[in-house]
């Protein structure tokens, strides 16, 4: 509604400009007019009232129906016929009035007036001009749309491709724990149907708050540590305030599944650190973890983190930071992004 009622308000303010112009403008040749009278003014603003017809006659009908179908001969002719009759009109008024004013000169009134003639080709100008622009600007608008579009289609393919790995590697989890009859079965059974609905039902959205994201990630952690020895140590640390940020889901869990899958061992000792840092609308988090599996024949590795990239840079294109580090015996990421 602000848009339409913006709209016709610059409409209004062109024609009042373009029809008070006629002080700017050249006289009509040929035409011998007292300027104390008052008639030279009233004759240009008929002339410009005329010229603002035409411009958006060639906006809004000769350029859509001729130019832009590229039948150029039709809409010449057109700006053309619509000169003469523009011409034409100013013409015959100056014939009604002059008979009513002695003397009449006949000649002089039908003289081609260069000023309202000038006044046409601006206008014919202006048009042509102003449409070639806002044609510009909705094709940037439609291929910025079409972008948008195909970025969203591939955020849902990324997100696809975590959601069957998420499943394998938890499933594996609680299989671990059921062929030794641990008592954490149920539990992480339990657990596992919280994190569903999170993955099939909130995820689906193009963002969350940031709360339930570290709840999910924390639930994640709480239930793998279900299946853990002794040796394997796992820090899990949030540091700030969530409240009212919000996230693109499932962003930072491939990080979290590749510390457990490569950096969990069954006999010997194993350090895990998951830090999340939340300062203002600025994340910052922190993972390291000691490498056991190293040349696996798995290649989710790699199709984690670059999926993962490939969501940052959709999602938080200029305002996030990703550092990976692999050293002998230790796995790092790093990852700040502005919210």
């Amino acid at each position: 509604m602000k848009t339409r009622i913006s709209i016709i308000l610059t409409h209004l303010l062109f024609l009042a400009g373009f029809v008070s112009f006629p002080v700017f403008t050249i006289p009509p040749s040929g035409e011998h007019i007292n300027l104390n009278t008052g008639e030279f003014s009233q004759s240009l603003v008929l002339n410009n009232i005329l010229a603002a017809a035409g411009y958006y006659l060639n906006y809004y009908y000769f350029i859509p129906s001729f130019n832009l179908k590229r039948k150029y001969i039709h809409y010449t002719v057109s700006l053309l016929l619509t000169a003469s009759i523009y011409l034409f009109i100013p013409s015959v008024c100056n014939i009604v009035l002059n008979r009513l004013a002695l003397p009449f000169h006949f000649i002089d009134s039908l003289i081609v007036p260069t000023g309202p003639l000038l006044m046409l080709t601006l206008a014919f100008m202006l048009s042509y001009i102003l449409h070639k622009h806002n044609e510009w600007k909705q094709s940037q608008r439609d291929k910025m749309e079409i972008e948008m579009q195909k970025n969203a289609a591939e955020m849902i393919l990324l997100k696809n491709q975590i959601n069957p790995h998420f499943f394998f590697n938890t499933l594996n989890g609680i299989y671990a724990l059921a062929i030794r009859q641990s008592d954490n079965t149920a539990p992480a059974i339990l657990q596992l149907s919280q994190m569903m609905r999170y993955v099939l039902y909130d995820s689906e959205e193009e963002k969350v708050l940031l709360e339930k994201e570290i709840a999910y990630m924390r639930g994640y952690v709480k239930m793998q540590q279900m299946r853990l020895g002794s040796n394997n140590r796992v820090n899990f640390e949030i540091n700030g305030a969530a409240t009212g940020l919000t996230i693109v889901p499932l962003l930072m869990i491939p990080f979290i599944e590749n510390n457990f899958k490569y950096g969990i061992s069954g006999n010997r000792e194993t350090r895990m650190s998951i830090i999340i840092d939340i300062t203002e609308k600025i994340l910052r988090f922190k993972s390291k973890n000691t490498i056991v599996l190293r040349n696996q024949d798995d290649n989710y590795k790699g199709i984690g983190i670059s999926n993962v990239r490939r969501r940052l840079d959709l999602a938080y294109h200029g305002r996030h930071d990703l550092f990976i580090s692999e050293l002998s015996n230790e796995f790092v990421v790093q990852l700040e992004i502005k919210l």
